[in-house]
């Protein structure tokens, strides 16, 4: 059975509730939200959480608020990255998507586990 696909919102920075550090909402396709003005359109989520599921297949549509606390970066890390060349390297790398070490790590992690089918 195929998944469901719904589209992916993300509240304006400006229209956050207090303490919310980021606002994401689900809607079926083609389906925006009552208040288009507030949201910015990110895409499509093709692989939902069973959770994401069972609260679009009651409400009709899906509404997480993540706290300030969990988005918001430690000071500590961020100087770390800051005073270490090599690690802001590393963390722009991540960033980009172009890890040469991870795709590597994949790559063999992928080989690993055809080998292990055969």
């Amino acid at each position: 059975m195929r998944a469901p696909v719904y589209d992916l919102y993300q509240m304006k920075q400006e229209r956050l509730p207090q303490g919310a550090g980021s606002a994401w909402l689900r809607t079926r396709p083609n389906e925006p939200p009552p208040s288009v003005e507030d949201w910015v359109f990110v895409g499509r989520e093709r692989h939902p959480s069973k959770w994401t599921i069972a609260e679009m297949d009651q409400k009709g549509s899906c509404y997480r608020e993540i706290p300030n606390w969990l988005t918001r970066r430690s000071t500590a890390t961020i100087s770390a990255i800051a005073d270490s060349p090599a690690a802001l390297r590393l963390a722009r790398s991540v960033a980009s998507g172009r890890c040469a070490e991870f795709d590597r790590f994949q790559a063999q992690r992928h080989r690993d586990h055809q080998q292990a089918d055969d």
